[in-house]
């Protein structure tokens, strides 16, 4: 009875692990702002962080599900869509095809496409499956004669150091100071800089929730955070910049997430 018992307890366990680290979770964000545009009140804004070549179901159509039935006016890809651990494109291509065929995707690069030495060939894949690189980018949204501005940028390790990103940064934010502005980046640890350069909405990625999540804590841990990060998920503000963190979706060093199922996240835009 002793072993079955074990038996049992290790099945389960075992269960509760792939759950914990495949079960998709949709998380919806409402973000008010006053700066949101009229025609654009009520936008879905689906964002897509920490892929690290995972995939959901087979060719991706179970994660693919799940953005459909979301319908997304757009759709943001906030970096490590591939691992530099894991060799490879195929998965991350196939879902950021996919996701094209649903509504415009919005791609900027993490710290993993730079470590993997692919960037450059990736981002011409992707471009071929219909995403809009933002490597230092921006791009304009209208919609009734009026429109949101998205500005991308590229993960802290294209730079020299991080002088060199906070100037690049800085002059990309001088474009359209007036218009709703939203930053797609990789790093959450620089929403001090976000909220000085007055962006409106940031979306982020890179601390994969804190890998493990614990009640009242919150992430145990995340990469330029540290011990008990200050940015692992949800909705941040700091002066009239609000930051989206994103969990992400798959692992890189850690290959186990716990009470921190993978997530794609729906903001919707509120004028308020």
């Amino acid at each position: 009875m002793v072993y079955l018992a074990v038996l049992v307890g290790i099945i389960l366990l075992a269960a509760f692990c792939k759950w914990q680290n495949n079960g998709i979770v949709v998380t919806q964000i409402a973000y008010t702002g006053e700066n949101v545009p009229r025609a654009f009140n009520g936008c879905k804004i689906l964002q897509i962080s920490d892929l690290h070549n995972k995939c959901f179901g087979d060719g991706q159509k179970k994660i693919a599900e799940l953005i459909s039935n979301a319908k997304p006016d757009i759709i943001a890809v906030t970096g490590d869509i591939i691992d530099k651990r894991r060799a490879g494109t195929a998965a991350a291509l196939k879902l950021a095809s996919l996701a094209a065929g649903i509504a415009p995707v919005y791609y900027v690069p993490g710290n993993h496409e730079k470590s993997a030495g692919v960037y450059e060939k990736l981002s011409t894949r992707l471009k071929s499956c219909g995403v809009l690189v933002m490597g230092n980018e921006i791009a304009e949204i209208t919609k009734n004669g009026e429109k949101i501005i998205i500005i991308g940028v590229k993960d802290i390790e294209f730079f020299w150091d991080d002088w060199f990103y906070e100037h690049k940064l800085s002059a990309l934010a001088q474009h359209h100071p007036n218009g709703f502005r939203l930053l797609l980046s990789h790093r959450p640890e620089k929403m001090d800089l976000y909220a000085q350069l007055g962006f409106d909405l940031v979306l982020t990625g890179h601390a994969h929730g804190g890998q493990f999540r614990l009640p009242l804590l919150g992430g145990l841990y995340a990469p330029h955070q540290g011990i008990l990060p200050q940015y692992t998920s949800g909705l941040y503000s700091k002066g009239l910049t609000g930051m989206v963190v994103s969990r992400g979706l798959g692992s890189s060093v850690f290959p186990l997430r716990l009470f921190n199922r993978p997530e794609i996240v729906v903001i919707t835009l509120k004028r308020g």
